[in-house]
């Protein structure tokens, strides 16, 4: 019996084996090449890590008094802290994020096979993951995307074994994981809003025998969880801060990288000079003399109110540029990072990019435009699910309405930082969704039958 489901499962061993064993690769082939494991995020989690180590709280300071940090939250760089704490060195996290992706590729099949029922389309959608340009660069770099990635995977494949089983167990596993995920990366904080809609949506369909006032249980239950694990963090960011918030990216974020594409579309300007109108007026309207201080909960009310001064005057233009942004997430491609990690000044502690153009005598260039055709049609791919979805049966529909709603929820939040890299917590999903539609075309004459 044990040798039938290893003949039955041959392909799917191979492909997650060849997953892992590359990315051990390249962590032996390259550690001589450092430049390689980071990245300008991955010396800010490295230092949290490290003042972790030694004593100092979470601050990324070099020297005393070490202040709080409140830029980041404190998963990841806990994360690589204990990774050092456990065996020794901060590159055993690298290790651990390979078998992540490991175990992330084999959920991402069994997602798949409940979503549509067919392996080929599991199989192919794991190994395209399992080996997009991306999802080997980051997943050997100190950053957030593969432990986020894993634990979202996670979460959406307790969430389906839930739809399915109505197992309360799936439903402990999922609803605590949400908050963990918030507190890896902050854009996870509205999150819950995506699994109570998928529940609502299921007992609308009547996939899950519920009534209403336990629907209403439960969707207060995931809450109440999810406030109550964040709650610690939170409770930290007032008492040091004055702030009940996950963190003060998020105005940063959205006055120096969102509000620049609403201006630079409204003012008929280019991106980059909308950023340096706006870094001028914010530097003289608030007096600011250092930029890292805009990163503190100090400045949110500054930016925040500057932002919302901008967006109320160019409302439209706010949401053509969501609906833009929304869009070229799906297109970014991932080929350029590894061009970028080995074009780096490295006599300087700022990594300097060199742009891909193609005029560049490169291979690198033509690798980016064949990886954006593909993540093209795999994007129309997605649209077919979307066409097609009323054409499944209700269990089916529900699955992938939830996946489809959680693949939206990231592209909106994400906005004008729009990248491979902010894409790839959600790939998985893409993917899936994209060889699934495309197999719907394949197979239109077969529908339009029906």
């Amino acid at each position: 019996m044990v040798t039938n489901i290893l003949s039955n499962n041959r392909i799917l061993l191979i492909i997650l084996i060849s997953g892992l064993l590359a990315r051990l690769f390249l962590i032996v082939f390259f550690q001589d090449h450092q430049l390689l494991f980071y990245d300008a995020d991955s010396h800010e989690y490295m230092a949290l890590a490290e003042n972790m180590r030694l004593g100092h709280g979470f601050s990324w300071d070099r020297v005393e008094p070490y202040h709080p940090n409140s830029f980041r939250t404190p998963i990841y760089s806990g994360f690589i802290f204990l990774a050092r704490y456990l065996f020794g060195y901060y590159e055993a996290a690298l290790i651990i994020q390979a078998i992540l992706v490991f175990l992330s590729g084999y959920l991402l099949y069994l997602i798949g096979m409940e979503c549509f029922k067919n392996k080929k389309i599991a199989l192919w959608s794991m190994g395209i993951f399992l080996f997009m340009p991306f999802s080997l660069n980051v997943s050997i770099k100190f950053l957030t995307q593969t432990l986020f990635m894993f634990l979202l995977i996670l979460v959406v494949w307790s969430w389906i074994k839930f739809l399915k089983s109505q197992n309360k167990n799936y439903f402990l596993l999922a609803s605590f994981l949400l908050p963990i995920l918030a507190l890896t990366r902050p854009i996870a904080q509205y999150i819950p809003v995506v699994f109570i809609f998928s529940l609502a949506y299921a007992l609308y369909l009547k996939r899950i025998d519920l009534s209403f006032k336990q629907f209403l249980r439960l969707a207060g239950f995931m809450v109440v969880i999810f406030f109550i694990v964040l709650s610690p963090w939170l409770v930290r960011n007032y008492r040091s801060f004055g702030v009940f918030e996950l963190s003060s990216i998020v105005p940063y974020q959205l006055y120096f990288y969102e509000l620049p594409d609403t201006y630079a579309m409204a003012k008929g300007i280019s991106y980059q000079e909308a950023g340096n109108i706006l870094r001028k007026e914010m530097d003289d309207y608030s007096g600011v003399d250092n930029f890292s201080r805009y990163m503190e909960f100090g400045s949110r009310d500054v930016l925040l109110e500057r932002s919302n001064y901008y967006l109320s005057q160019y409302p439209l233009y706010a949401v053509a540029s969501r609906i833009k942004n929304s869009a070229k997430f799906f297109l970014r491609d991932g080929i350029r990072y590894w061009y970028n990690d080995f074009n780096r000044d490295e006599r300087v502690d700022v990594d300097i990019y060199k742009v891909v153009t193609l005029n560049e005598k490169s291979l690198f260039p033509y690798l980016v435009v064949v990886e954006r055709l593909f993540l093209a049609i795999l994007f129309v791919g997605m649209l077919a699910s979307v066409f097609y979805l009323f054409k499944e049966d209700a269990t089916a529909r529900l699955f992938l309405t939830s996946l489809l709603i959680l693949l939206v929820y990231f592209s909106f939040l994400t906005g004008v930082m729009a990248s491979a890299g902010l894409r790839f917590p959600v790939e998985p999903f893409f993917i899936l969704l994209g060889l699934g539609g495309l197999s719907k075309l394949s197979n239109f004459r077969y529908y339009g039958k029906r």
